[in-house]
Order: C-alpha cells, then structure tokens, then sequence
C-alpha cells in the first residue's frame, strides 16, 4: 500500500512540473510606432487593442505616436497585433522598448 501510494505522488509530482512554466515568459511586450492624428485615433487604437486576445496591457501616447502592448505569447503575437492595428488604418512600426522609453515623456515632465 505504502509503494502505491508513494507511486502515485511520484506521477502526481512529476506531471505538475513539467506542466508548470514561468509565467515571465509567457508574458511579452511590443511597442510600435503609430500615426494616430488625434485623440479619437488614440481612444479607436486603445479600445481595439484591449479587447482582443491574450492583450494584458495598452498604453497609447498620442504626443509621441507610441503604443506599448503588453500580451500572452501564447494566445497572440506581436505581428498579429501590428496587423490589427494596420487594419485599423494606422502605421504599426515595431520599435524596440528603448526608443520607446525615449520617445515617450513621463507624466509631469517636460520634453527637452
């Protein structure tokens, strides 16, 4: 009974662990370069972006024409979200999170 058993939290243990992945990986984050004109063309690009799949997070900064997505790279892509952007009728230029923390000013601060 007592090998039954540890038999069983053995299989039991190992199916948890290779099931379990970080979940840091799965979270992803692209930012794109945009032509939003106003603040209408900001709240479209927003209200799109948040309800599609896998979106965790959009910030749109109309001053600097910016979008930073945060997603789960299981359930969508970087490219799928430029593409829907482009459907929208905006440019969706992939920046790296440097140039977009370079572009972008923090609220209070006055760009330079």
């Amino acid at each position: 009974m007592k090998n039954l058993f540890a038999v069983v939290l053995l299989i039991f243990l190992a199916a948890t662990l290779t099931q379990a992945q970080p979940s840091e990986s799965r979270t992803k984050t692209t930012c794109f370069k945009s032509s939003m004109h106003c603040e209408s063309c900001e709240n479209t690009i927003f209200e799109t972006l948040r309800f599609q799949k896998g979106v965790k997070e959009v910030k749109t900064d109309l001053p600097s024409n910016t979008i930073k997505v945060v997603y789960d790279g299981r359930k969508t892509s970087g490219e799928t979200i430029g593409k829907v952007i482009q459907e929208k009728g905006y440019k969706a230029d992939v920046i790296t999170e440097e140039e977009y923390k370079k572009l972008v000013v923090p609220e209070g601060e006055v760009k330079k």
